[in-house]
Parts: structure tokens; sequence; C-alpha cells
């Protein structure tokens, strides 16, 4: 595929979305800092801003991640959340069965609150509990990223299961949609061609990392 240059170096911006307790700032600090921490028992308040650089196409990609509140007392913030994003994850929990029935709550809020061309992905989370304290499906997760036209990931932050899976994939939609790069049906995934990246966060150490091959009883 040919590489056609960004036109503009303005950072490329996503929310994580989900209910509370469901692994999104687990899943979000594996992905920035390659480190797993256990955070079971804080919930983010409001809203927490994380910053990546990645390579994709050839070239260096701003990421900003707003890690959002599911708590309903913050639901008067969607549309503060929601603007100015190219891209949201949806994330549900496969031990939380009511996380997952909540993605068409969030979806809904997507449809009424964000920019109508968004780009969506489904992201199933505590994949590591899969077979012992799963309530939901890898069945049910795919026909539901099915039902929506979007892509669907399963991801363990604590065993560190295709965490960066998501926000590749999520990012190389953005780009693609920004150069006017057709979309390919079946793309090779996004970090096969990455070759460094880089974390900036208020609450995370600055990191240069190598990107390995992808493959919560604890927090997700």
């Amino acid at each position: 595929m040919d590489t056609k240059p960004i036109p503009s170096k303005k950072p490329i911006s996503i929310i994580v979305i989900g209910n509370s307790d469901v692994g999104k700032t687990c899943l979000i600090q594996k992905f920035c800092t390659s480190k797993y921490y256990d955070n079971a028992n804080i919930n983010t308040i409001g809203a927490e801003m994380s910053q990546k650089l990645l390579r994709i196409n050839k070239q260096d990609v701003k990421m900003n991640i707003c890690d959002t509140s599911g708590q309903e007392r913050f639901a008067n913030l969607a549309p503060v959340f929601y603007r100015g994003a190219q891209g949201v994850l949806l994330v549900y929990s496969i031990s939380d069965r009511k996380s997952f029935e909540n993605i068409q709550f969030w979806m809904n809020q997507i449809h009424d609150m964000a920019p109508k061309n968004i780009r969506k992905v489904l992201v199933a989370s505590k994949y590591d509990l899969e077979g012992q304290e799963a309530s939901v499906t890898s069945l049910e997760g795919k026909e539901l990223a099915r039902s929506f036209g979007i892509k669907f990931f399963e991801t363990s932050a604590k065993k560190n299961i295709q965490v960066k899976g998501p926000f590749y994939a999520i990012a190389q939609e953005i780009v693609d949609e920004i150069c006017g790069v057709k979309e390919e049906m079946e793309r090779p995934r996004a970090m096969e061609s990455t070759v460094c990246e880089t974390t900036q966060s208020k609450t995370f150490l600055v990191e240069r990392l190598k990107i390995p091959p992808q493959k919560k009883s604890g927090c997700c």
C-alpha cells in the first residue's frame, strides 16, 4: 500500500469508555508503560489523559488517550469527553455480564454525542479469566462487534494479551481516513509494521518501548 503523508501534526484523539471496574485504566497503563498496575480498588475520577507516540505507515503519530469514568455521576461530562474525539474503545469485562449488556447504552451515547465519523473498536477485557469466572463468551463478543460492524479484541493487561491491538487498529483507521486511504477488509495488524513508540502521561513515566509479539482475577 502506498504511504501518503499525514497532512497535519495534530495528535489523534481517542477515548476509552465502559462501565466502572472493567479494567479500562489497567489496559491504558499497560499500553502506555508496558507495566501492569493492580488498580482493583481505584476508580478513575472524571477522566485522565495519557499520550503516546506511535509509528503508523512509517510516520510518527501522536495519540491522546482519554480514560473516562464509568460512574453515573460523571455522565454529564460525556459531551466533553467526546468533543474532538476521533476514535472510541468500548470496553467490557468478560467477568461482568452487566458491562457487556451496557455496551448498547454506550453505543447509543456515542450516536447521540460523538462526531458522526468517529471510529469504534469493541474490547473484551480480563481475558485471563476465560473459562474460570467468565460470564460472557468469545462468540457473544464477536457477534456483538459484527452487529455494529466494528473490530473486536480480547485483551488482558495482567497477562499482556493483545493489549496493543485495539489501540493500533483504531489509530490505523483514523490515519487512513485522514490520509484518504481506502480501507482493506482484512488488514494485517498495525503493530506488525510499527518500530517504536514512546509514552507521555501526567501520571506515567516516559519510556521508549520495543514492540514484542502480542499474543482481573485482578484489575483486568
